[in-house]
């Protein structure tokens, strides 16, 4: 997936560098300015993560551990609960509306979160420091 993305942001890179020089030496260069550009920005976005999950109040380093267990509620209620109350309410012969139900925007989410999750457990087995 990563050499996906790599593929496609060089590919982005050598466009621009591609349309603002005309020599291959300056496009080359041009290439490698964007890539770095992009870069910066992801390493200032990981300081600013690392600032946040430092902090001691809960509203600043909370956010993520309180998408993580509402996305996990959200799942567990879709998936379980949900299914056992309506077949209870059959049960009993309760005539109730359809509970609501999640679309598709909590996978995304979930996947989202899964995803970063997984990439830190990539640099776990890698010996990257915290």
């Amino acid at each position: 997936m990563w050499g996906t993305v790599a593929t496609g942001l060089l590919g982005l890179a050598s466009k621009v560098a591609d349309s603002l020089f005309e020599t291959e030496k300056d496009k080359a260069r041009g290439t490698v300015a964007v890539l770095q550009a992009l870069q910066s920005v992801d390493l200032a976005q990981l300081e600013l993560n690392k600032a946040e999950a430092a902090h001691r109040s809960l509203f600043v380093a909370g956010w993520r551990p309180a998408i993580g267990w509402t996305c996990a509620f959200a799942v567990a209620y879709q998936f379980v609960l949900n299914p056992l109350l309506t077949w209870g309410f059959a049960l009993f012969g309760w005539n109730v509306p359809p509970l609501p139900e999640f679309d598709s925007f909590l996978w995304e989410l979930m996947f989202g979160m899964i995803g970063i999750a997984g990439l830190r457990s990539y640099e776990k087995v890698k010996g990257v420091a915290r």
